[in-house]
């Protein structure tokens, strides 16, 4: 008997090592994240079974808040009954960004969440609304950030610079509400694209090629798709799926990053050409040997990325034009107070 246990532990060691070596061959990750690099999501995990139970334990876990990270404001509250959480001080005179967290329109968002969005506010500046949007099929993720960007749309100051951001998910809801606050007549002043979900027909090169890709692969993203528009209209399809839009024109400042083994990696870049050859103001990144979620592993390499995200949010939220006519101001009042 335990001859015949050591046999089934030697066979399945050396099936398991098989499995690295391959998917090592097949993925060449970055230094630092190739133990993530071994999981890929199943179907089930769109099981809703699986989601509430999956819900149930993100509202269980703490937030990985360190002591050292107290110098950013951080509070719970509501906006027009959507539940938020937010990073700064609404009453200060800083450039509001909303945020959308990844989870596959189905998922809450995970603890690490919170270390990217201090990052985020202490480097960019800016107050971050991080939206806690209802987790069910569409239109109610994209009506919560309506509803949000609304009400702070209408009791914000006009010269107080609003953008959107997002990841995975949140980055299609993002994309999506930059499409509505544009055929509104809501400025808005930039948007932040992180390996965003952005079409319904999935049939990019990437989504046939990464069926197994690490983390996020093109099988269960086809559930997530399913489950997502199960019973909703398709009045205004753009607002579902950006990538459906026809109309490009007079969106804000985009920054789009992907990751090099991502199925949602092409429909990313082609996105933002399609901004680009509209005549908007687009940066797009490529991430080479990262995937889909690799923020999981929170390494120095991570961080330089987030703080990448955040130094460009900087550049594009800042209100420069407001900023130079401050300055002529000054310079003119202190010619006449000259003579």
């Amino acid at each position: 008997m335990k001859k015949k246990f050591l046999v089934l532990i030697g066979v399945l060691s050396g099936i398991g090592a098989y499995y690295c070596v391959k998917r090592k061959e097949k993925y060449d990750l970055a230094k630092g994240y190739g133990i993530l690099g071994l999981w890929t999501a199943p179907k089930w995990i769109m099981n809703d079974h699986v989601i509430e139970i999956g819900n149930s334990m993100l509202k269980k876990m703490k937030s990985f808040r360190e002591e050292s990270e107290q110098d950013i404001p951080v509070n719970d509250d509501e906006i027009d009954g959507v539940p938020v959480t937010i990073y700064g001080n609404m009453q200060e005179k800083a450039p509001i960004l909303l945020y959308f967290h990844g989870g596959a329109f189905a998922y809450g968002a995970a603890p690490y969440f919170d270390q990217m969005m201090r990052l985020y506010s202490k480097i960019s500046g800016c107050t971050i609304v991080f939206v806690h949007y209802r987790t069910e099929a569409y239109p109610a993720p994209l009506a919560d950030g309506i509803r949000v960007l609304k009400h702070i749309y209408e009791t914000t100051t006009k010269d107080i610079p609003i953008g959107v951001a997002g990841d995975s998910a949140g980055g299609c809801i993002a994309a999506a509400l930059s499409l509505w606050a544009r055929d509104n007549g809501a400025e808005l002043q930039a948007q932040m694209l992180i390996y965003p979900v952005l079409d319904l027909n999935m049939d990019s090169n990437s989504m046939k090629e990464f069926t197994d890709s690490p983390i996020w692969n093109s099988k269960v993203n086809e559930v997530m798709w399913q489950r997502y528009t199960e019973g909703c209209g398709f009045e205004f399809p753009q607002y579902l799926s950006p990538m459906l839009e026809t109309n490009f024109e007079n969106l804000p400042p985009t920054m789009i990053e992907a990751e090099q083994y991502d199925c949602l990696r092409d429909e990313a870049i082609a996105y933002g050409q399609k901004l680009f050859d509209a005549g908007v103001n687009v940066h797009t990144y490529l991430n080479k040997g990262l995937f889909h979620g690799f923020e999981l592993c929170f390494n120095d390499q991570t961080k330089s990325i987030i703080e990448r995200r955040a130094l460009r949010l900087k550049e594009m939220m800042s209100p420069k034009i407001q900023e130079e006519m401050i300055v002529i101001e000054e310079i003119e009042k202190k010619e006449k107070d000259g003579e």
